[in-house]
């Protein structure tokens, strides 16, 4: 939490810190009224934005940008013509969902977090191997679908919830397909398993 609150701080201080969108604090409790709240699987709910779904809908923008900065740098730098193509098809997801969260934040007539790229240089000398970055990027996609994971509990509309396990399932999918270019070459080391006692008591 201290070195949260100390780089919250030097953001703040240089004027890079990326701020969600602001919303009014409410002057009174309001209760729940009828099911229109939650809305449909299909088309739009009848309400606002939470302020937590605005939150979350802002974290995805940043965690994508995030992402995609980091595929771009690679994709310079990688020597691999199969996994510099693997890189460029996680930069069009990235670009994807950066632009259905934020329609749907300007729908609302809300701000879209400001991002930029200007963490990019011109290198073109690899700062890791082409192993560690493959790595980078299937870490970065667990955690990925981990956050929709949550953001799915935390969310009260049926249309961002289905857009959100669409999101789990295309990220699922070039997840598996970069785990198979680990083990293609030989590079994902297997973790710790069970014992097998069947097998034990076969031999």
């Amino acid at each position: 939490m201290d070195i949260d609150e100390r780089v919250t701080k030097l953001l703040l201080d240089r004027g890079l810190l990326i701020r969600t969108p602001y919303i009014s604090v409410p002057d009174s409790v309001k209760f729940v009224q009828g099911s229109t709240f939650i809305g449909s699987f299909f088309g739009t709910a009848e309400r606002k934005l939470l302020a937590i779904e605005i939150a979350v809908l802002s974290s995805n923008i940043m965690n994508n940008w995030i992402g995609k900065t980091l595929l771009v740098g690679f994709s310079q730098v990688v020597e691999s013509a199969e996994i510099q193509n693997y890189i460029m098809r996680g930069i069009d997801i990235a670009n994807k969902q950066i632009d259905i969260f934020s329609t749907v934040l300007r729908g609302e007539e809300l701000p879209v977090p400001m991002t930029n790229d200007t963490g990019l240089t011109n290198s073109r000398i690899a700062p890791f191997s082409n192993k560690l970055m493959l790595y980078h990027i299937s870490v970065l996609n667990a955690a990925g679908i981990a956050a929709y994971g949550t953001m799915i509990s935390e969310c009260m509309r049926k249309d961002l919830i289905a857009g959100y396990v669409r999101f789990v399932a295309e990220v699922g999918r070039y997840l598996e397909d970069g785990a198979n270019i680990l083990i293609d070459s030989s590079w994902m080391e297997e973790a710790p398993k069970a014992v097998d006692n069947m097998e034990l008591r076969l031999q």
